[in-house]
Parts: structure tokens; sequence; C-alpha cells
């Protein structure tokens, strides 16, 4: 899944009119890692997120920084960290709406989702 996302950052930097091929091996490492997983659904829902992720990085709608380190956590931990990220994120936003302030740091809900996420985690003994 690492190599999925470096050939996406990689993708951002290749001119539209030469994508054809390295979309190509972006798609071979696709089907590769869905069919060598263990889990070959968390293995596609980890990477539809990512691509998702990298989407939204291209439409500059997040910043280069928020996407890394969302893209690490996602790697790290899973999709599950998404969610609370989500929903502190929609919160900051409710808050940004609420002040009247056209953009906030995303970062500070990566991490409040963060921190949510390993508090919420419950310890195995």
């Amino acid at each position: 899944m690492a190599l999925f996302v470096l050939l996406l950052f990689i993708l951002a930097d290749i001119p539209v009119r030469s994508r054809g091929f390295a979309s190509g091996l972006q798609a071979l490492i696709f089907v590769l890692g869905l069919s060598t997983s263990p889990d070959p659904m968390l293995a596609g829902i980890s990477m539809l997120a990512m691509f998702m992720i990298w989407m939204i990085w291209q439409l500059e709608k997040m910043g280069g920084a928020d996407a890394q380190i969302l893209l690490t956590l996602l790697l790290l931990l899973g999709p599950t960290i998404l969610l609370p990220v989500a929903l502190t994120g929609g919160l900051q936003g409710l808050i940004a709406l609420l002040a009247r302030k056209k953009t906030m740091p995303f970062m500070v809900s990566v991490f409040t989702g963060a921190c949510f996420y390993f508090l919420l985690q419950v310890p195995t003994s």
C-alpha cells in the first residue's frame, strides 16, 4: 500500500498527457495489493481512502502536509482512523462557519481526531 501512495504522488508530478503508463502501473499495484493481502476488503477500503485523500489534495481543497499526515496515519492505523478525524473536521468546519472564517488549519482536526482514536482504544491485557 505504501507503494500505491508513492505512485499517487509521482503521478501528481507527471503531465496529464504522459500519465498512461503511470496510471497502468498504479492499477497493477492496486490489483496486486488486493490479491496478496490477507484481508482484501480492508486493503481495498484503505487504497480507496488513500485515493480520495490524494484527489482532495489534487483539487487543492487540502494542503500537502495535511494529506501526507492523513496518508501516513492511514498506512499505520488503517481506515478506522478516518472516522474520528472526519468528525472533528466537521466540528472544526462548523466552528469556522460560525466564526465566519474562510480557512482554518486542518492539522488541528487531524491531531484531535487521532487523540480521540487513541483514547477510545480498548487496552488488551
